[in-house]
């Protein structure tokens, strides 16, 4: 059995494309920072070409097109989505935009209010209608859409002599099925907390030869935990044994002059909860069966930012609903729409 493509677009975009994510599953919103320090949220739809499916015949659309734009007010490190609004972390705080409705008079998306201003460039996570934000385990705040109301999250975790330590500060943040998951920066370390339990905090360890920079990801499920650090070490746990990885593999690390050594790493299971999606320790995107432990186990590898503009792979995600389908982006301001899937022969 072999995975090839079974689509591949490519597009020009102005400017660096920094975030990523979907709204109701047919629309793409991506944020973007250009040379001219401005910087840009943009819901696109996408092309038919992509979704339309494979009794559908020829398709004429298959570019993306720009239904409404606005302004951030600094470069965005994290998007989320909630019904027809963004939640965007950035320099100057957690701010709600607003996306207008297809009948609106504008179509220009519009900051409506800010969640927080205490904290630049906040970790985040939604549950239901409320916004997990933070910088360090000291400063988790809940805000409820709904009410407008806000809280403290109080954890009852040593991570240093005094809260303000590196060793406290939040790298990734994400809220499953009453467990708020943290990944601590400096330690490589995920704290996992159980709302439904006082002061119920486990942790999942970095292996041994881990590095400070890495990432976080949980299935939608809240089975399965991923974790990548900067070494090219891939881990995955399931929740109710957290002790050790239930996959594990390695991505060789390729330092070379035109790839940035800092580029940012992202770890995505996709939809269906088969596959996990790693980038930011090459040029590449590898996409690994993690139920399967082996050689074998990478089963498809995009290699398509490969100009020679392209130092690194600044966003990845996975359509919600189409199978197998992921949309990726690179410094060079090329986003790319790509699709794969088996087949049983060597093509």
């Amino acid at each position: 059995m072999y995975f090839r493509y079974d689509e591949l677009l490519m597009y020009d975009v102005q400017g660096n494309i920094t975030c990523g994510a979907f709204l109701n599953g047919n629309k793409l919103l991506l944020t973007a920072s250009g040379d001219n320090r401005r910087h840009e949220v943009w819901e696109l739809s996408i092309p038919k070409k992509l979704v339309a499916g494979k009794d559908a015949g020829l398709t004429k659309d298959r570019d993306f097109k720009i239904i409404t734009a606005g302004y951030s007010g600094h470069k965005v490190k994290q998007m989320i989505t909630v019904e027809s609004a963004i939640i965007i972390s950035e320099l100057n705080g957690v701010h709600h935009y607003a996306i207008p409705k297809t009948s609106a008079e504008t179509d220009i998306i519009s900051c409506t209010k800010t969640l927080r201003q205490d904290i630049q460039d906040a970790s985040l996570a939604l549950n239901d209608s409320e916004v997990y934000s933070g910088t360090a385990v000291s400063n988790i705040q809940i805000y409820d859409l709904n009410s407008d109301a806000s809280r403290n999250l109080s954890l009852d975790v040593h991570c240093g002599s005094s809260p303000d330590e590196e060793s406290s500060v939040i790298n990734e943040l994400s809220v499953k099925n009453n467990k708020i998951y943290i990944g601590l920066m400096n330690k490589g370390q995920v704290l996992v907390y159980d709302t439904r339990q006082t002061n119920s905090v486990s942790s999942i360890k970095p292996p041994i030869h881990s590095s400070g920079r890495w990432t976080l990801d949980v299935s939608n499920d809240g089975t399965f935990i991923s974790t990548l650090d900067a070494t090219g070490i891939v881990n995955v746990y399931d929740h109710r044994k957290i002790a050790s990885p239930v996959f594990k593999n390695f991505i060789p690390v390729q330092e070379t002059a035109d790839r940035e050594s800092n580029s940012r790493l992202i770890a995505q299971f996709s939809p269906c909860q088969t596959y996990l999606s790693t980038s930011g320790i090459d040029k590449k995107i590898h996409v690994f069966d993690f139920r399967n432990e082996g050689k074998d186990s990478c089963v498809f590898c995009h290699d398509g930012h490969r100009n020679e503009e392209t130092r690194s792979i600044t966003m990845h995600i996975w359509h919600p609903q189409q199978e197998n389908l992921v949309f990726s982006a690179d410094n060079s301001g090329q986003l790319q729409a790509w699709k794969f899937k088996q087949t049983w022969n060597c093509e």
